[in-house]
C-alpha cells in the first residue's frame, strides 16, 4: 500500500493542527481562546430506538457521518478545531495562534459556532425523525468559556491524546450541564464581549445566548503539515490494533454490534490542578525556572497516563478516548474493541484493580472508576476530514449520572 494513502487515512484521526504541535519537541501549550462543549442525544435515543433493525449498523453509522461532516463544516468555517467526539458530546477548542484574531473575533466566532451548529442540528434531527418515522425528545445544549487553557497531549510511543485542561475548559463542561434543551450557556467573560451584540436571558446563574445580531466572516488557516511527521507518530493517535488492520486494508471500518466491556475512569481536581500551573508560570521569563516548574507538575501526570495506557495493552484493552467529563477528564478503555479476545472479563477485572492502585498513587488528583458490560456498537465514524473510532451503548449515555453516585476512590460495576 502507498504510504500517502495511509498517511490520508491515519491523520483523519488527529484533531486539526495537532501535527503542527508533534513538529515540536513540547508536548504542553498554553493557549489562549474558546473552549467549546456541544452536548446531544440523537445516536443514544437512535440506538436504543432502531438497534434491533436488521440493517442498523449501517444505516447508524450513515447517519453518524452526515451529522458529523455537516457540524465539521460549521466548525472549520468558524477556526474551530475537533478536539473529541463521542456519541454524546463534541470538545471543540478555538485558538489566537491557530487563527490569529483578536480575542474579541475569537469569542464571536465561536458563539457563531455554537449558533450555528444549534440550528444545523435542529434541522438535522427532525429530518431523521421524518426518515424513520419515530419521536423521541432532542436535547442540544452547548458551554462556552473563554480565556487561557491549557493543551498537552498525553502518552507514548504507542498511544497519545491530546486534550484541555483549566478552568477555561472545566466551566465550559459545567455550563454544558447547566442548560436545558437549545441553550447556549456562555461564561460572564464571552458575555461581556457580546452583549450589546447578542439577545440574552439569565437563568439563575446562567447567562443564555438568545439570537446573535452580528455577522462575521469565514476564517481561513492554514493545514498540518503531515508530511512532515512520520506514520509511527500519527498511528499512536489511534488503538495499535485499528492501525495494524489499516496499514494493510485502508477501507477497513471496524463496524460492529456485540457484547463488550468498558471501563471508565474519570479524575477530579485536574482543572483546578493545572490552573495553579496556568498562574504560576505567567509572566515567568526564566527558561530553566519554566522547565522546571513544568516537570514538576506533567512529569508525574503524564507517568500516570502512560502507566494506565500500558495496563490496558498488556491486559488487551483498548484506550479509546481521554476526553473532558463533567467530573473533570475521563479515560475510557474497552475489552473486545476493536479486538476480542477469550479472557476478556478476567484481564479487565485485573486491569481494573492494577489501574485502580496506579490512580490512588497519584494523590493531587481523587478519581472514580466504574466498569460494566454491555452490547455495543463500534465503528469508524466521522468524514474525510475528521474520524474516530467510537462505541456507543445504552449505558455509556449514563456514565455522568452514575458517576455522581461514586465515592472518591471507589470502584462499581
Amino acid at each position: 500500500m502507498s504510504s500517502d494513502i495511509l498517511l490520508q487515512k491515519l491523520k483523519m484521526f488527529l484533531p486539526n493542527n495537532t501535527a503542527n504541535k508533534l513538529l515540536t519537541d513540547d508536548v504542553i501549550f498554553i493557549e489562549e481562546g474558546s473552549v467549546l462543549i456541544v452536548r446531544f442525544n440523537i445516536f443514544n435515543e437512535l440506538y436504543i430506538r432502531l438497534r434491533d433493525l436488521p440493517d442498523f449498523s449501517p444505516m447508524y453509522k450513515s447517519v453518524f457521518n452526515e451529522m458529523i461532516t455537516e457540524f465539521l463544516e460549521i466548525i472549520y468555517e468558524n477556526g474551530g478545531i475537533f478536539l473529541n467526539l463521542s456519541d454524546n458530546k463534541i470538545d471543540i477548542i478555538f485558538t489566537k495562534e491557530l487563527i490569529d484574531k483578536s480575542r474579541e473575533d475569537i469569542i464571536r466566532h465561536s458563539l457563531k459556532c455554537a449558533d450555528e451548529l444549534k440550528n444545523k442540528y435542529g434541522e438535522f434531527v427532525q429530518k431523521i425523525k421524518d426518515k424513520f418515522g419515530i419521536e423521541f425528545e432532542n436535547f442540544f445544549c452547548a458551554g462556552l468559556s473563554n480565556g487561557k487553557f491549557l493543551e498537552i497531549i498525553f502518552g507514548n510511543e504507542k498511544r497519545k491524546e491530546r486534550v484541555v485542561l483549566g478552568n477555561v475548559a472545566g466551566s465550559a463542561v459545567d455550563y454544558s450541564f447547566r442548560g436545558r434543551n437549545g441553550d447556549i450557556v456562555v461564561s460572564p467573560e464571552v458575555l461581556a464581549v457580546v452583549k450589546d451584540k447578542v439577545e440574552y436571558c439569565k437563568r439563575k446563574n446562567s447567562h443564555i445566548i438568545n439570537k446573535l445580531n452580528y455577522v462575521v466572516e469565514t476564517v481561513n488557516y492554514s493545514r498540518d503539515k503531515y508530511l512532515n511527521l512520520k506514520t509511527s507518530i500519527i498511528k499512536s493517535f489511534l488503538p495499535e490494533y485499528i492501525y495494524n488492520i489499516l496499514k494493510d486494508n485502508v477501507d477497513e471500518e471496524f463496524t460492529d454490534i456485540k457484547k463488550g466491556s468498558i471501563v471508565d475512569i474519570e479524575f477530579a481536581d485536574i482543572h483546578e490542578f493545572v490552573q495553579e500551573y496556568i498562574t504560576k508560570v505567567e509572566g515567568m521569563t526564566d527558561e530553566t525556572e519554566f522547565r522546571v516548574l513544568t516537570d514538576n507538575y506533567f512529569f508525574g501526570l503524564n507517568k500516570l497516563m502512560k502507566k494506565i495506557f500500558r495496563f490496558s495493552s498488556s491486559f488487551d484493552g483498548a484506550v479509546n478516548k481521554v476526553e473532558l467529563s463533567k467530573f473533570g477528564l475521563r479515560v475510557l478503555i474497552t475489552f473486545s474493541f476493536p479486538r476480542t479476545f477469550d479472557n476478556d472479563l478476567t484481564n479487565k477485572l485485573i486491569c481494573v484493580e492494577e489501574i485502580n492502585k496506579i490512580c490512588s498513587s497519584f494523590k493531587p488528583l481523587r478519581h472514580k472508576i466504574i466498569h460494566f458490560e454491555d452490547q455495543m456498537f463500534a465503528s469508524i465514524v466521522g468524514s474525510e476530514e475528521r474520524s474516530a473510532y467510537m462505541t456507543t451503548s445504552e449505558i455509556t449515555a449514563k456514565i455522568d449520572d452514575i458517576i455522581e453516585f461514586l465515592s472518591d476512590g471507589e470502584m462499581k460495576e
